[in-house]
């Protein structure tokens, strides 16, 4: 079965889009800004308290929006054990 008078079969065809949209998520170096540097892939968020030597893992953290008008999920890992954590999440969240 072709799809047009060329002949491309469309299972081909299907592997060119599949293709095309498994390469469009394809990770990427980080823009450059106009004087050349790379900018930064963490996330930056505020309105939320983050514990002391925190480090974002971008790759299970989702942000929609900038600045204080954001919503997603914030995923991180801390030098602090899980308890000091919780400690200091119910301590400063409400700040």
């Amino acid at each position: 079965m072709t799809l047009n008078r060329m002949g491309i079969n469309r299972s081909v065809l299907g592997v060119m889009i599949f293709g095309l949209l498994v390469g469009g998520c394809a990770d990427k170096a980080p823009p450059a800004t106009s004087n050349g540097t790379a900018v930064s892939a963490t996330p930056i968020v505020t309105g939320t308290a983050l514990p002391p030597g925190y480090k974002i893992d971008s790759g299970r953290t989702l942000i929609l929006g900038a600045d204080d008008k954001w919503t997603g999920r914030v995923s991180y890992t801390s030098s602090m054990s899980a308890d000091d954590v919780f400690d200091f999440l119910r301590r400063e969240m409400p700040n």
